[in-house]
């Protein structure tokens, strides 16, 4: 399972609760030193490093959680906030640019990413819950949360099913 905002509220909560239910766990967030501590408190997780907002990370992100572990079984886009604030007239074009990048494009960036079936890497690991259906026909979840604080109206890309990759 991948988590992004892994490091706290929400994504924490999930990453420690799937871990705990047996999940192998790509922890992403920017935080190093916390996503370093959460890692290793859980069972069988990895931190890497990720700016959601930039597309070179988040390729990067599912790479290394494809060659980690052989495929993403789910997805859990945890990220937002409310950056861009005031009356519309008055917000700068860079700031809106940069709220719709964390708010809209990372999540839409790490369902496509974690959905493709690019690159193709082989599998390198087995799921400790293996689909009865086999391998190459279990599907994956991705899940797009939206935090009580961010305000109403905030856009978001719903959540869909997609093919693990791997």
């Amino acid at each position: 399972m991948l988590i992004t905002g892994a490091t706290s509220g929400m994504g924490r909560a999930v990453a420690e609760r799937v871990a705990a239910e047996g999940a192998r766990v790509v922890l992403a967030a920017r935080g190093k030193l916390a996503g370093d501590e959460l890692a290793t408190s859980l069972p069988d997780a990895i931190f890497i490093a990720t700016d959601v907002t930039v597309e070179a990370d988040v390729a990067l992100l599912v790479r290394q959680a494809v060659e980690r572990y052989g495929r993403i079984d789910g997805v859990f886009n945890n990220v937002g906030a409310a950056t861009a604030l005031g009356p519309l007239p008055g917000i700068d074009g860079d700031a809106w640019n940069a709220e719709l990048a964390l708010n809209l494009s990372s999540t839409c960036s790490a369902t496509r990413r974690s959905s493709s079936r690019e690159p193709r890497l082989p599998s390198t690991a087995a799921s400790r819950r293996p689909d009865k259906r086999g391998a190459a026909e279990h599907r994956g979840t991705t899940v797009v949360t939206r935090g009580t604080g961010a305000p109403r109206g905030t856009l978001t890309c719903g959540g869909r099913t997609a093919p693990p990759v791997g």
